[in-house]
């Protein structure tokens, strides 16, 4: 048996990266996934993949985390899929341009918030009443030290992650009566 065995997991931006590894690993010990992609080709990709290693544990969702009416597609999927949710891994994010703070244009900063921040509480607030009723739910943030370092030239991202990490943190204050743990964790590169 697996650590994961009868779980469902959602994990955004699950088409390559650090969100594939994610999907791949909780399908491994026994989660059924949703592998919610902006990328149709390679979150398809993805989830056939998986789903050859073991049958019936992953399917793919079309998700532009920058749209509310796909993160709360997403969460239903799992519902109608797999008949729940129990973990939400929220790691979706596309690249940005890199300039200086002074050369931001309204447009960028806006798209880091909606992706960095307001889908991730979109999806958050999906889940949270089918985690809530089932009494256990897991909820990982991907966030980032570029924000408390001050990275230059990503204010969009160090903003959106600062964010995420501070939604994060009052979530689990909140939910935590609940069952429902939420996570944020800021990952590294070697």
């Amino acid at each position: 048996m697996g650590r994961l065995d009868g779980r469902v997991a959602v994990v955004t931006g699950s088409g390559d990266g650090i969100g594939e590894g994610i999907a791949r690993r909780f399908a491994r010990a026994g989660a059924k996934v949703v592998i919610a992609e902006l990328d149709e080709a390679r979150g398809a990709l993805v989830a056939a993949e998986i789903a050859a290693e073991r049958p019936g544990h992953a399917t793919f969702v079309r998700t532009d985390v920058c749209e509310k009416a796909d993160n709360l597609a997403m969460v239903q999927a799992a519902i109608d899929t797999f008949g729940s949710i129990d973990i939400l891994v929220n790691n979706a994010w596309g690249a940005g341009s890199i300039s200086r703070v002074e050369f931001k244009t309204d447009e960028q900063i806006e798209r880091g918030m909606t992706m960095g921040f307001r889908g991730p509480l979109w999806a958050m607030q999906a889940a949270f009443p089918h985690m809530k009723a089932a009494g256990w739910g897991r909820v990982i943030n991907l966030c980032s030290l570029n924000g408390v370092n001050a990275h230059m030239g990503s204010l969009e991202y160090n903003t959106a992650k600062e964010a995420l990490r501070t939604l994060t943190r009052t979530a689990a204050r909140e939910w935590a009566p609940t069952g429902v743990v939420c996570n944020a964790i800021c990952p590294a590169a070697k």
